[in-house]
């Protein structure tokens, strides 16, 4: 019998600007899963990258919150962080399931961005999706489970990263 691949952990952007604050909930999120027993790959999808990429060029934007974007993506290689590209099909498929999440009313319809995460994470096969954003994480995640099912894309689960440390670091 072979053994499984490793778990995907897909994270949200506010994590990666997190990250680049140097919020310590962040990097203790990213420290406990990289010592973790089953040695989770950490992933970025295209909608993640493309917003650190849009805060980060944004003169609109607070300078602090550019700053940390910058920090939270130059930093994510050294961190371990994967880029994981959707191919052309798939940017299709992850709207289609991203709109579904917005028609079904599990994420408002504003927050197209946060619904193509969650659909990207989960066309990709991730267990987890690491977020601290409250409309993201207070998800109804057996009715979204039901939708992704449906959707014929992996289920997942939301969490936040002091889950992860509270759960994970304490073995």
């Amino acid at each position: 019998m072979g053994t499984s691949p490793p778990p995907l952990v897909a994270f949200d952007t506010n994590i990666i600007i997190g990250l680049g604050a140097g919020e310590d909930v962040c990097l203790d999120c990213v420290e406990t899963l990289k010592k973790a027993k089953l040695r989770p790959r950490l992933i970025i999808t295209d909608t993640v990258a493309q917003e650190l990429v849009a805060i980060n060029g944004d003169p609109k934007k607070n300078a602090s919150l550019r700053k940390c974007a910058r920090a939270g993506l130059t930093g994510l290689h050294q961190r371990g962080f994967e880029f994981v590209r959707l191919q052309p099909a798939q940017h299709g498929i992850a709207a289609v399931v991203g709109d579904a999440l917005r028609n079904h009313g599990l994420i408002d319809h504003a927050e197209r961005n946060d619904s193509l995460i969650i659909a990207e994470a989960a066309l990709v096969d991730c267990a987890y999706l690491v977020s601290s954003d409250k409309h993201v994480v207070d998800i109804d995640q057996a009715e979204m489970n039901r939708l992704l099912k449906a959707q014929h894309v992996g289920e997942l689960k939301i969490v936040r990263p002091a889950i992860i440390v509270r759960q994970l670091g304490r073995r």
